[in-house]
């Protein structure tokens, strides 16, 4: 594993730590590609978001 992924899995783990500490029922998202990406994905100001956990969806209304 180099640096860089172990780096990253260490922050990937204290957010969920954290989170499961002071935000037990928020849903995390991680590894999405959005913003400034290759293919491009600019995120609605002002939309409404429906995150399904289960269906593993995000929605932007």
């Amino acid at each position: 594993m180099t640096k860089r992924n172990a780096y990253r899995l260490e922050q990937r783990r204290t957010i969920e730590r954290v989170c499961d500490e002071y935000a037990e029922n928020c849903p995390l998202v991680f590894d999405l590609d959005f913003g400034h990406t290759a293919p491009v994905l600019p995120l609605p100001l002002g939309a409404e978001v429906t995150i399904d956990t289960g269906a593993r969806t995000i929605v932007f209304e």
